[in-house]
């Protein structure tokens, strides 16, 4: 063979190797992510992805087209950027960052993966909710046992991993006491489910004010340094 073959044959397997190399395909692909996805972007999709967790793409106020292998792919990519602020806080530089971060902490942080401590499994079948008129119970119950059965406070079967955002702040405020779990069985799950929808909102209003005052603490650097 030839001098000029055997390049020419060196500079095809040499340009075939390179539409193959997956760590090309990755770069490009996140390049890709990041044109298509704008800092406002990263916020409602978190915030949606909050909001709703079984599915992410509902009502996705994104602005422009995107598919749902983007989404994901970019869901992953936030999900990393995430524990990488939280392993090192001087990653956070700028406003963005810090609300990044805030909302993320709602969803991959530790609150939001801890289980509760001595859950107890509920089972399957869940009580439904008694209308405002006379119930007709079944044969061989009664009220006190169909009570039971609505709050599951009777024989600890409230499953309080269900209401992560409750029992989180409860083991912060009672450390080393396990009593305050008997105290929320009792509550009843009806109860517990508002609560806890209330404790959530608080968080997320709290994780806002934080991005403000984040915000407005870089403007006033900002000032500050067009001054001097």
């Amino acid at each position: 063979m030839s001098t000029s073959k055997r390049r020419s044959a060196s500079k095809r397997k040499t340009s075939a190797g390179a539409t193959s190399d997956p760590k090309s395909a990755a770069a490009a692909n996140s390049l890709l992510s990041n044109k298509v996805f704008s800092k406002e972007d990263e916020i409602n999709l978190l915030k949606a992805l909050l909001e709703s967790t079984t599915d992410p793409t509902v009502s996705l106020p994104l602005g422009h087209h995107v598919s749902e292998t983007q989404i994901a792919a970019k869901i992953k990519r936030m999900k990393e950027r995430y524990h990488k602020l939280a392993k090192s806080k001087s990653r956070i530089k700028t406003a963005h960052d810090e609300e990044v971060y805030q909302i993320a902490r709602l969803i991959w942080g530790k609150q939001a993966k801890k289980p509760a401590p001595l859950m107890v499994k509920i089972s399957e079948t869940t009580a439904e909710e008694t209308s405002p008129e006379i119930e007709k119970l079944p044969d061989g119950e009664d009220l006190g046992e169909n009570a039971e059965k609505e709050n599951g406070d009777a024989t600890g079967e409230v499953d309080l991993g269900a209401f992560p955002y409750l029992v989180e702040q409860m083991a912060v405020n009672f450390t080393g006491n396990d009593m305050y779990l008997m105290g929320l069985r009792q509550l009843g799950s009806r109860k517990l489910e508002g609560m806890n929808e209330q404790w959530k909102g608080l968080m997320e209003e709290e994780a806002e004010f934080i991005a403000k005052k984040a915000q407005f603490y870089q403007e006033l650097k900002a000032a500050l340094a067009f001054k001097n």
